[in-house]
């Protein structure tokens, strides 16, 4: 058998170079707020009509030291702002009660709904997603979780979960 020969299109792959942005906003994945990044064209027009990027051009080129220089001061205010709330988070407690039955069955759990609920009684204010806690609490312990509080700032809150008490009078 002989090899056949191949015919080339002679139609060259497009290489998809990107387009030079600004991000006007923090995208996660991507970048925060002021930095200069490389996208597809697809995601450009995503990202634009949500007005998320714009293109960098040579009009726009001294608006984007602006845009650092604010950013730069939001960063610094949302760091400070972070540390203390890794103070307050470390230091606070949070007694849960669980129903438990007769013979110590436990009928509830702890979970990222309650602590989100606990945080916001206490005034600060998470997303679930930064709440760092893989199985809801089960069982009666006094355990400690993981709080991203974001600029790299983790704080800890400990946990004391403890027999809900009765309300019937005995």
């Amino acid at each position: 058998m002989a090899k056949t020969k191949r015919k080339k299109s002679g139609k060259k792959p497009i290489k998809n170079k990107g387009m030079n942005v600004v991000l006007l906003d923090d995208i996660s994945k991507l970048g925060q707020r002021g930095e200069l990044k490389t996208v597809k064209p697809g995601y450009y027009t995503f990202l634009s009509k949500a007005k998320k990027v714009t293109a960098i051009t040579k009009k726009n080129m001294h608006q984007l030291e602006d845009l650092k220089l604010m950013s730069l001061k939001r960063a610094n205010k949302g760091k400070a702002l972070s540390e203390a709330l890794k103070l307050k988070v470390d230091g606070l407690v949070f007694r849960a009660g669980i129903k438990v039955g007769e013979h110590g069955e436990i009928y509830s759990s702890i979970t990222k709904n309650d602590v989100k609920s606990f945080l916001a009684k206490e005034g600060i204010k998470i997303e679930k997603d930064h709440i760092e806690l893989e199985h809801p609490i089960r069982e009666i312990c006094e355990t400690s979780i993981k709080i991203h509080l974001g600029y790299e700032n983790i704080g800890i809150l400990r946990i004391i979960v403890e027999p809900e008490k009765s309300k019937t009078n005995t």
